[in-house]
């Protein structure tokens, strides 16, 4: 007997478990708001989802005393802009803006919160932000393969495809990924000579000057090229006075015939 009600009490047990499991803790029977337009609550252990239609936002409904999908006033208008009954996030995310009653509310985020979704009040809030070393137009990591930035108070990273980079888009004045052909400058012209190969070989002791030009054609020699020096002065007069000395020791009778 004792084996039987522990058997049944072990399964109500479990019952009871999965039936909690199901609708979570979040998950009550006045609901939360998921997102701004799908609401999400429990009843009879089920939990159950609502998307709200085009005009309604989730929103908390005065007269169920729960959450549902509630229209949007039209009245509740803030420098052009209409503002969510769940609220809207302004200035860099460091302004809530909401719509109560037709009128426009604000909230100033203290330093170290931003403008992001609360799940517990089911609207916009300042919540922590979890992502201060991200701006919120995004930057590059993982060497420009993907872009990482800060959306609603979470740090946010997408992965660039194979043929994208990470790179500044001035259309969206934000960093996101984009092709390599517009994003990746063109190579520095480092062969100016169309693909010759020409090396340069620091001047020698060897080096004596350029080759010699032979009817404008230019040789080359595999060893040592000699120049001949131009003949200085000194040399040139060393020569002639040689000449003139030369003359001086010439025989008397030189040119004439001598008798036998």
């Amino acid at each position: 007997m004792m084996r039987l009600i522990l058997i049944a009490s072990l399964f109500w047990c479990n019952t009871a478990l999965a039936l909690y499991s199901e609708c979570g803790e979040k998950a009550t029977a006045q609901g939360y708001c998921e997102s701004s337009n799908k609401v999400v609550w429990c009843e009879k252990q089920v939990k159950h989802s609502l998307v709200c239609e085009k005009g309604t936002l989730c929103a908390w409904n005065e007269v169920l005393k729960a959450f549902d999908c509630v229209s949007v006033s039209d009245e509740c208008v803030f420098d052009g802009q209409q503002i969510q009954l769940t609220g809207t996030c302004h200035e860099g995310n460091s302004i809530v803006r909401w719509c109560d009653e037709g009128k426009v509310k604000s909230l100033a985020c203290a330093l170290g919160t931003v403008c992001g979704w609360n799940d517990s009040i089911g609207m916009m809030d300042c919540v922590k932000n979890d992502c201060l070393e991200a701006p919120l137009n995004g930057m590059c990591v993982n060497d420009n393969r993907a872009v990482r930035w800060c959306g609603d108070g979470k740090l946010l990273e997408k992965q660039c495809a194979e043929h994208e980079r990470c790179d500044f888009d001035e259309k969206t004045n934000r960093w996101d990924c984009q092709s390599r052909e517009s994003t990746t400058p063109p190579p520095p012209d480092t062969d100016a000579n169309d693909g010759d190969d020409i090396s340069f070989t620091p001047p020698g002791n060897n080096d004596l000057g350029p080759p010699e030009d032979n009817g404008g054609n230019k040789t080359s020699n595999p060893g040592c090229t000699s120049v001949p020096r131009p003949i200085s002065k000194t040399a040139v007069f060393l020569l002639i006075f040689a000449a003139i000395a030369l003359c001086y020791r010439r025989p008397k009778n030189a040119g004439k015939d001598v008798e036998a």
